[in-house]
């Protein structure tokens, strides 16, 4: 290791130890930056890192450690870097990469609304995407066109009126009111608008016109504080001027801030000024920070230039005498071995090296002859040792009197007689000195003594002169004031003297003479006999103009007395705002009379200022019991309308509007509140009750909201029951799923189950409709048990209309489906038990297929026109009666009749089938059925048990009935399909359901 490399500091970029990287990274030169990007992406210690970052300036390597970083101080200082290079770019190359790797919005809003380049902002608002920061930019972006993408991309309404409010810029908050058309928010702007023309427009846009009335209005609108915009402007004015300019960006910001937010009206003037003094502060800051960085840069370059020279002298300079020869030659030929500079600082730097050597081979030699002077003062030292005591105490007698007499000589007010005292000791002292320890003891110290003599002589002598000239000085002024006291005599015997005047000089005069300092002693007693005859003189003729003085102040006194009594019965009133106009004169006439006797013009002011006190006190403290009335009353209000506003949404129509009705009669008899104050509450109150009465309005269609909601929920609850329709398999039965509910009579259900069974979606399902949530498994016991409750609960809900109830039944009635399929083996045994159904239907089907006529057993008569079928069968009745066979088959046609009613009756019993046997089985039993009463020559039965049973408008199946064992029983084989109950000839089911269910699939 040489010798500059000992003195060198220690590490570099790769060094073990973080210190050393931590110092080698705040050493590096500019142009060797790129070799901290390792450091700020992988160090191990986050200090490094931190550090590096800061001096980095690839923006990918910036984004990766603000994004990816462990320690959040280096995820902050990467961050930081980015902000002030997109903030600070002068092009898009250096700006756009340090955008592209920030994604916090609030750094995002910083840069689209303060860079300094257009570019840079619109890229930073085109990855901005939070409403309060895109209103931000709008209200106090930098560009023009920033801000005008930035109220575009703005959705929020009430931020966009925010804009309007406290927009810093005309143009953007123009476009904003233009973007609004809720009267509302536009009479806040209107009302509450920074600035005016955007309050102009907005009432015009009110008024649909820009007439006198907006002109009176923006004359009525309050004034804006000129005082407090000029302070803003002010502050920023000053911004930098401090050199504090590290601060200048958080403080701008906070004063753009308090612009917005604290200033409710601003002037258009005071506005540009603003904006004008923003830029320019910004346009210092910049300046500062180029010369920061321009500085820094210079620093550096000199310090990699210099560095090895400054520390090299520095090394041969704190060199010690014992290695001097050894350190002499290593620093010569460390110095030979650096490389040439050149400029005044490399040639001081090599003269102070020279120098450096130069001392060092003086070392040596001084050392040797300092410890020769040591040693010879050591004998000596021991030769005097016993002398030495003596003189020792000499000299310090000595000493105490020439301390004695430097304290006494430097004392300002010291009296003459200390001093020639002191003079007299010190004379004394120097004839008389005894021996002293050395003879530079001897010298010094009367070196010392005749010093302070020497200082102590003229003071005494200036003394001494000073008090004669003092005592004659004061001769002359005492004779020149007994001069002017006898002109004042002279003055006070004459006709029409000013005798107030008189009284003033002579005490003025009288005053002069106590602040005059003595006369000589041969004069003195003279002149004041002098000036105590002239005094007396004028004093005679002053004390009648005294005496006047004194009487009239005593009737100023009394005047005083008379206002100090009607104040106090003043002090007393009620009536404030008349008696405090009367005090106010009373004080009036209290300043017009003079003064009062001397004494009391102290005991006559307090008693007037304590009546008046007395008053204004009172009226104070009324003043704060009606605000607490007038609190009171706001609190009535505020529960007024918070009665009002739990009531708002209340559906119980007539209950509702008597009560508020009686709020609207108990805000009448609630007292005043402040003025401020008023407007507001009363606008909350009536913003409640229309509310109200609006949907009372409106109350129908409130209602089916209602009902909607309630049908929608129990749809939930029975989707929740069933799994997802995409992953019900299809139950293996021969039979078919189980897709429809018993005793519903439905069409719009079959066909909705249909869908729901082949994978397609109903179409008429309401939109607002959530996807259920999974409920827990539940028993097959209790899920029998909750389907039949959410059955029952279905037909007992009101109806709807059939454009809304379609969409119900179908989304119920699928969710009913799956839950069957889900569990078949739960529902076995019940009236839910589809294959047992099913096959209960299929002996129906057969049985009044037996009793039905066969086909070939009468002839063909679809081919015969009317007149020809009516003469075939009245040939066909005349054969039967010829036969005597027509008993016969009238009996047999009876029983049939019977036995498909009775069919009929247990074909309404039935529960649940699936939906494709369903159809096939009652399209064969109606048939069959229709076939039979053909043949018998009559209709079906006609009672309650053999009409139709649809569902109505409302979407509720109609009829159904519980059988002995408490099931619910179905009105047709398909469980509410169009299958139950009889039918007129010729008229199928499946149209005559179709003709009244809306939504209904076949």
């Amino acid at each position: 290791m040489g010798f500059l490399d000992r003195f060198r500091p220690p590490g570099g970029l790769e060094h073990p130890e973080a210190e050393q990287r931590l110092q080698a990274v705040d050493r590096l030169a500019t142009a060797d930056l790129e070799l901290l990007e390792p450091l700020a992406k992988g160090d191990a210690d986050a200090r490094v890192r931190q550090a590096a970052v800061r001096r980095v300036r690839n923006a990918q390597v910036l984004a990766e450690a603000a994004r990816g970083d462990a320690d959040p101080g280096v995820r902050e200082a990467a961050l930081a870097a980015l902000v002030a290079r997109a903030l600070g770019a002068r092009d898009d190359a250096d700006g756009l990469p340090a955008v592209e790797g920030i994604d916090d919005p609030k750094h995002l809003t910083t840069i689209a609304r303060s860079a300094a380049l257009e570019s840079i902002a619109l890229a930073a608002l085109g990855r901005l995407s939070d409403e309060r920061g895109l209103a931000g930019v709008a209200r106090q972006g930098e560009h023009a066109a920033v801000r005008q993408a930035a109220l575009e991309n703005l959705k929020s309404a009430a931020e966009i009126s925010h804009v309007a409010l406290r927009g810093e810029h005309r143009d953007t908050s123009l476009l904003a009111v233009e973007r609004i058309d809720d009267p509302g928010l536009l009479e806040s702007i209107a009302s509450r608008a920074r600035l005016k023309p955007v309050a102009r427009r907005a009432r015009a846009r009110l008024r649909g016109s820009e007439g006198d009335e907006a002109a009176a209005a923006e004359t009525a609108r309050a004034g804006s504080d000129r005082a407090a915009q000029e302070r803003l402007i002010a502050e920023v004015e000053a911004l930098g001027a401090d050199e504090a300019w590290d601060e200048v960006p958080s403080r701008l910001e906070r004063l753009r801030d308090s612009w917005i937010e604290e200033l409710a009206a601003v002037d258009d003037d005071l506005d540009e000024r603003f904006r004008e003094q923003c830029h320019a502060a910004r346009v210092r800051l910049l300046a500062w920070q180029e010369e920061r960085a321009l500085s820094e840069r210079r620093e550096r370059d000199l310090e990699e230039r210099l560095g090895p020279r400054r520390r090299l002298c520095e090394a041969v300079e704190g060199a010690t005498a014992d290695a001097t020869e050894a350190v002499l030659l290593e620093a010569r030929t460390a110095w030979a071995a650096l490389p040439e500079a050149e400029g005044p600082e490399a040639e001081a730097l090599e003269a102070r090296f020279l120098a450096a050597c130069a001392a060092i081979g003086e070392a040596r030699q001084k050392r040797d002859t300092e410890e020769k002077a040591q040693s010879d003062r050591a004998e000596a030292t021991r030769q005097s040792e016993a002398a030495l005591a003596k003189r020792r105490e000499s000299l310090k007698v000595l000493e105490r009197l020439a301390t004695t007499s430097e304290a006494l000589a430097k004392k300002e007010d010291a009296a003459l007689a200390k001093l020639e005292r002191a003079l007299r000791d010190l004379k004394v002292g120097l004839q008389e000195i005894p021996p002293l320890p050395t003879p530079k003891d001897h010298e010094t110290i009367v070196k010392r003594l005749k010093a302070v003599q020497a200082e102590l002589l003229p003071k005494v002598q200036t003394l001494r002169d000073t008090d004669r000239w003092q005592r004659w000085a004061n001769a002359a002024v005492q004779e020149e004031l007994c001069a002017r006291m006898e002109d004042l005599a002279a003055a006070v015997e004459t006709e029409g003297a000013d005798l107030s005047a008189a009284g003033s000089g002579m005490r003025e005069l009288m005053e002069r003479w106590r602040a005059a300092g003595p006369a000589p002693p041969d004069r003195s007693m003279s002149l004041w006999n002098r000036f105590k005859a002239a005094r007396d003189r004028v004093r005679e003729k002053a004390d009648v103009y005294f005496q006047k003085q004194a009487e009239e102040a005593g009737g100023n006194l009394k005047a005083k007395e008379a206002l100090c009594e009607r104040a106090e019965a003043l002090s007393a009133s009620t009536d404030w705002m008349k008696t405090a106009e009367s005090i106010k004169g009373l004080q009036n006439e209290w300043k017009a009379i003079g003064p009062v006797s001397r004494g009391h013009e102290k005991a006559i002011w307090e008693r007037f200022r304590k009546a008046c006190d007395q008053f204004f006190k009172a009226r104070d403290e009324d003043l704060s019991k009606r605000k607490g009335e007038w609190a009171k009353h706001l609190e009535s209000k505020v529960a007024l309308c918070e009665r009002a506003e739990a009531l708002a949404d209340s559906t119980d129509w007539k209950t509702t509007a008597d009560e508020i009705k009686k709020l609207q009669a108990e805000w009448k008899t609630t007292g005043p509140v402040r003025r401020n104050q008023s407007e507001t509450v009363w606008n909350r109150f009536r913003a409640a009750c229309d509310r109200f009465f609006e949907r009372y309005k409106n109350r129908d269609a409130v209602e089916r909201e209602g009902l909607v909601a309630e049908r929608l929920a129990l749809c939930a609850e029975i989707e929740a029951l069933a799994p997802p329709a995409e992953t019900v398999q299809a139950a293996p039965a021969p039979t078919g799923d189980v897709t429809a509910v018993a005793g519903e009579g439905s069409a719009e259900i079959g066909a909705a189950s249909a869908a729901s069974a082949e994978g397609v979606p109903a179409e008429a399902a309401p939109a607002e409709a959530a996807a259920p949530v999974p409920a827990p498994p539940a028993s097959p016991e209790e899920m029998v048990g909750r389907l039949r409750a959410g059955l029952e609960r279905w037909r007992r809900m009101r109806g709807l209309p059939p454009e809304q109830m379609g969409p119900l039944n179908t989304r119920f009635f699928a969710a009913f489906d799956r839950a069957l399929k889900a569990h078949p083996g739960a529902f076995q045994g019940t009236s839910l038990d589809a294959e047992a159904n099913l096959k209960r239907m299929q002996d129906l089907v057969a049985k009044v297929e037996k009793l039905a006529p066969s086909a070939g057993s009468a002839p063909d008569t679809s081919g015969l026109t009317p007149g020809e079928r009516l003469a075939s069968m009245w040939r066909e009745a005349l054969a039967t009666n010829t036969m005597g066979g027509r008993i016969a088959d009238e009996s047999r046609a009876r029983a049939a009749a019977e036995e498909a009613r009775r069919a009929q009756a247990a074909w309404q019993r039935l529960g649940y089938v699936p939906e494709p046997e369903r159809r096939r089985l009652q399209q064969a039993f109606d048939r069959a059925c229709r076939a039979i009463f053909s043949a018998r020559g009559a209709d079906g039965p006609t009672g309650p048990e053999g009409r139709d049973r649809r569902p109505g408008g409302d979407g509720r199946p109609r009829g159904g009935g519980r059988g002995g064992d408490g099931r619910p029983r179905g009105k047709g084989p398909g469980g509410g399909g169009p299958g139950g109950g009889n039918r007129p000839p010729g008229r199928p089911r499946d149209l005559q359901a179709g003709s009244r269910s809306s939504g209904a699939k076949s």
